[in-house]
């Protein structure tokens, strides 16, 4: 779900400033304790308090670990404010990918009622079962 993020992130890197990219290159220095390239779940807890879910969703490979790519889309979230990472107001984990808003809810941006996609079909499944019933 992540990798559209990534590539988002990747984007805004490729096309900023050398200034910038050394921000973000710095940044990733600062998460990797012992240097090794790659930030671990250990490393990534020892800096942010949200731990292993925002860990888990950052790591699109599942590989264990997070790479340069990955924490991209963590600087340009939480440093630049250029990607927004929504919490879904059906399961409160936090959505790495494409979410569902109520259109009603729009005008009352940043308080909308947000969904992923699991919990939209889950929605819609529980509709469609009302329905049925009357």
């Amino acid at each position: 779900m992540a990798d559209g993020l990534r590539r988002v992130a990747r984007a805004y890197y490729e096309r900023s400033s050398e200034e910038q990219r050394d921000e973000a290159k710095d940044f990733f220095t600062r998460l990797d304790l012992n240097g090794d390239d790659r930030i671990s779940l250990e490393e990534f807890k020892s800096c942010f308090a949200s731990g292993e879910e925002f860990f888990s969703k950052l790591d699109s490979r599942s590989a264990g670990f997070l790479d340069f790519s990955d924490v991209l889309v963590l600087f340009y979230h939480q440093k630049k404010a250029l990607i927004s990472i929504s919490r879904c107001d059906g399961c409160s984990q936090k959505i790495m990918g494409p979410y569902f808003s109520c259109v009603l809810c729009l005008d009352h941006f940043p308080s909308t009622y947000d969904l992923c996609c699991d919990c939209h079909l889950l929605e819609r499944n529980r509709e469609d079962m009302q329905k049925s019933r009357n």
